[in-house]
């Protein structure tokens, strides 16, 4: 193939490159926009206590929240468990409030009940007092 002598092999490397991302660009504008799965996004806020967990739903994300000491035992983010359990313990506090049982200061409640608030908004508490004790320990 003939060029002439301003049009170099780089030059035409940069029209070859041009004209392919053209191309490209013309190939997936015809093709479908990739389709995402929607969630529950308007679905309300919910609280649950099982007894050991407050369980805090939203049609997106569920989190299991450990009563005792605060832990954040699940979250499941569209039906997938994002704690990756098999790799040990996640989801955990440097300070643990379940000593404060001991003492009478382990505290869990739900602060915002969805339920009062047309499932707008939960928010749920776990509060260890120890006031010094050392038995708490």
């Amino acid at each position: 193939m003939y060029l002439p002598a301003f049009f170099g092999p780089r030059a035409f490397l940069a029209l070859a490159s041009v004209a392919f991302i053209f191309a490209a660009a013309s190939l997936s504008a015809t093709e479908a926009a990739p389709v995402v799965a929607k969630s529950a996004a308007n679905a309300a806020v919910t609280v649950k206590d099982d007894g050991t967990m407050f369980i805090l739903e939203n049609g997106i994300v569920t989190a299991h929240i450990n009563k005792r000491n605060g832990d954040l035992e699940k979250l499941i983010y569209k039906g997938i468990d994002t704690m990756g359990h098999d790799q040990g313990r996640a989801g955990y506090w440097e300070q643990d409030p379940s000593a404060a049982a001991k003492v009478g200061g382990l505290s869990q409640s739900i602060t915002i009940d969805p339920a009062k608030n047309g499932g707008e908004r939960a928010e749920i508490s776990i509060k260890g007092v120890t006031k010094g004790d050392p038995t708490a320990a």
